[in-house]
């Protein structure tokens, strides 16, 4: 009797082990989906604080004169984030056409200078402006 009570407690523990075990995996790839997203949306973008200069309302390439096409990011930190944390603090995306901005821009959905947004599967869509 004891020995059935113990083989079918040993079986739930399994079953439990088990269950954790795949929430825990679960969990770990919605991660690395949400974070693959973020780092997909910035694939084609530039930190805008390490290789743009911003001059006469225009936008250039650092350390030249050519005007910046294509899509830049800034951060809360300034460049400083690293790999991981960047993409939860972006604080705005621009496309430049000819060092001017020219089609979509996404930004906090507060449009303070200290906010920031995430691209994430999960997270709150930020505000998208064309212009």
């Amino acid at each position: 009797m004891v020995g059935k009570i113990l083989a079918t407690a040993l079986k739930v523990f399994e079953i439990f082990v088990k269950l954790v075990a795949a929430g825990i995996l679960i969990i770990l790839l919605l991660v690395v989906a949400d974070y693959g997203y973020c780092r997909y949306m910035l694939f084609t973008a530039v930190e805008s604080d390490e290789l743009l200069t911003f001059y006469s309302g225009k936008v250039y390439l650092k350390d030249s004169k050519e005007l910046f096409t294509g899509n830049a990011y800034s951060t809360l930190c300034g460049g400083e984030c690293g790999l991981f944390v960047g993409c939860p603090s972006i604080h705005s995306l621009i496309h430049y056409q000819d060092g001017i901005k020219k089609g979509v821009a996404y930004y906090p959905p507060s449009q303070r200078a200290d906010d920031y947004f995430i691209f994430g599967i999960f997270e709150t869509e930020p505000l998208k402006i064309i212009h």
